[in-house]
């Protein structure tokens, strides 16, 4: 088990100051590598360090937006879709989870997108002042961006733009209309899709929401799978900020500040999940700083994901903080460890995601001596990754998508977790992983291994 014995920041002349100023000019990533390569764990602990040094994870490094050339591959995609199903277009409003939908169609972070059969997609703005940076990307890309002073009265725009292409008697998919993952009475405004409907009583209108959602959940692109891989090295910078401050009698607010800040300079985008805590799950600050005290001897679980044009994936490596271990500590972390390790050797494109689920009740029952009684039921094992808006599986949680099949190209996090006994949180171990011809391939480069910090 690797002791990685961090040294507080007085002994190392860096103060709570020092942590956010240098977030603000950019030095806080490299920090991570630093300290690590620094500590008293030996090779083991410098082993876990992500990328090559200062500079790595600079935010001049990072992709700006996609290529025309992959922007094409998903019209083809959903196009053939369309076709196959008889819609005519497809519109798609302004929703939650960052616009999934509008920016998967045209890369922009319009308000309403028109994306009709034949022709440019077409991305509505409020205004000139929310319209200035997209312009020449739009232009770039071959999207038609317009712009109205509608006075947020968006049907006026989609019923102009539709007009315009000869939608009277059409049949439209709707983009969160209904059956939207965690929101089954869609997103739309019900007074903005009545005028619409009202203003083409020929037209025949349904949800397109999961047509949508299953052409976002396959990237083909090597330009699309290398933006995941970074992005999962800023998340792993991420952890590697909260290992390197965390640390008994440290103010939980103070720490979540500082990882905040590393993952947000990487990519100039908040992340989309920052969220640990000591003795209970990584969930349970609710992505939110707390006025709290790390203690000692407990056990560090976190979900981090840091976002980059949009996309993000989670990753979570469980901890020991300070001292005593809990006697089943490093047993289940390495328990946990082996389940993720066969969970990816079991992947081949073609099985079910629910007879992965089942595979893995099956690996966390047969630790000796497991307790029927802590069955992972409804916990989420699996989490396609991209705009936050894919399902998230586990035991008896398929969320309407049992059918669904896994494919080349998909890319997803899997986070399994082993109960400590007598205490808790469960150990758990998460990383990014892309679905090949053949199998899987891990995303993440950090060691996947036991630690301790601030012992």
């Amino acid at each position: 088990m690797t002791d990685a014995n961090f040294i507080r920041d007085s002994e190392r002349g860096i103060s709570r100051r020092d942590l956010l100023q240098g977030a603000s000019g950019g030095v806080v990533v490299s920090m991570a590598a630093a300290f690590l390569s620094g500590c008293g764990g030996g090779s083991e602990a410098t082993s876990s360090a992500v990328g090559s040094g200062p500079g790595t994870l600079s935010l001049a490094s990072m992709p700006k937006g996609f290529s025309r050339q992959v922007l094409q591959r998903r019209w083809q995609a959903v196009r053939e879709r369309m076709k196959q199903v008889g819609l005519d277009c497809l519109i798609c409003p302004m929703q939650s989870e960052n616009n999934s939908d509008i920016r998967y169609l045209t890369d922009t972070q319009a308000e309403f997108a028109i994306f009709p059969l034949a022709g440019d997609p077409i991305a509505l703005f409020r205004s000139d002042r929310w319209a200035h940076f997209e312009v020449p990307r739009a232009k770039e890309l071959g999207v038609d961006l317009r712009v109205g002073r509608w006075s947020g009265q968006w049907s006026i725009g989609v019923i102009e733009t539709l007009r315009e292409l000869g939608m009277g008697g059409a049949r439209i998919g709707v983009g969160g209309l209904s059956g939207v993952l965690g929101n089954a009475e869609g997103a739309i405004p019900y007074t903005t899709f009545d005028n619409i409907r009202k203003a083409f009583p020929r037209a025949t209108f349904e949800s397109a929401a999961d047509l949508l959602m299953r052409m976002k959940l396959v990237w083909h692109s090597e330009e699309e799978i290398a933006l995941f891989e970074k992005v999962t090295e800023v998340s792993e910078a991420g952890l590697q900020a909260l290992i390197e401050v965390a640390r008994p009698g440290v103010m939980h607010r103070d720490v979540w500040v500082h990882v905040y800040h590393v993952m947000l300079e990487a990519t100039g985008e908040p992340p989309y999940r920052c969220s640990f805590r000591a003795g209970a799950s990584g969930n349970t600050s609710l992505g939110d700083p707390l006025d709290e005290i790390l203690p000692a001897g407990k056990i560090v679980n976190q979900e981090l994901c840091a976002t980059l044009l949009g996309l993000n994936v989670q990753i979570n490596h469980s901890f020991l903080l300070g001292s005593p271990a809990p006697a089943d500590w490093p047993a289940a972390a390495e328990y946990c460890i082996d389940i993720l390790h066969s969970l990816v050797d079991w992947i081949t494109p073609g099985k079910s995601f629910k007879d992965l689920c089942e595979f893995y009740a099956q690996r966390r029952q047969g630790r000796p001596g497991a307790d029927p009684s802590e069955a992972p039921s409804g916990s989420v094992l699996v989490r396609l990754s991209g705009w936050g808006d894919g399902p998230r599986f586990g035991v008896g949680r398929m969320e309407g998508l049992d059918d669904l099949l896994i494919e080349a190209g998909m890319v997803f996090t899997m986070k399994p977790n082993v109960p400590i006994r007598d205490t808790s949180p469960a150990a758990q171990f998460g990383d990014a992983f892309l679905v090949t011809e053949n199998g899987a391939r891990r995303l993440g480069k950090r060691k996947l291994e036991v630690i301790t910090v601030g012992a």
